[in-house]
């Protein structure tokens, strides 16, 4: 029998939200944010990722245009490659925003047990299966 780990059972459901972590990470910090500071700061959560799929998804998301990056310099840290969100990548923020609220909702509704006039319903329904 395999052994599925929890890290294992959400691997996919967090890998999916990981792009969403980077456009949030990146628009609460503006012109701040380089790739190493990226990695560290999913590092610390459940989005924590191997840098290649970090800098993978990063070019992914420029060549989208969903983010751009400037290469600057300077005498303490050297050249980095800053990453801020294009018009586009706001505009897909704020619709995943949106649509994690509506998952939370309907989540927090079908959590709520079932009325008795809800329970009526469902039999209802179950009689009529053939």
């Amino acid at each position: 029998m395999k052994v599925t780990t929890t890290s294992q059972r959400f691997s996919q459901l967090r890998r999916g939200f990981i792009e969403f972590a980077i456009l949030k990470l990146i628009h609460s910090n503006p012109h701040t944010f380089y790739g190493k500071e990226i990695f560290h700061c999913l590092a610390k959560t459940e989005f924590a990722a191997p840098k290649g799929t970090l800098y993978y998804l990063l070019s992914k998301m420029r060549h989208e245009k969903t983010i751009l990056s400037s290469s600057e310099e300077d005498d303490y840290m050297g050249r980095h490659k800053y990453y801020y969100l294009t018009k586009k990548g706001k505009n897909i923020l704020h619709e995943l925003d949106v649509y994690w609220q509506i998952l939370n909702k309907n989540l927090d509704q079908i959590s709520q047990p079932l009325s008795a006039e809800e329970h009526s319903e469902l039999d209802n329904l179950n009689t009529h299966v053939v």
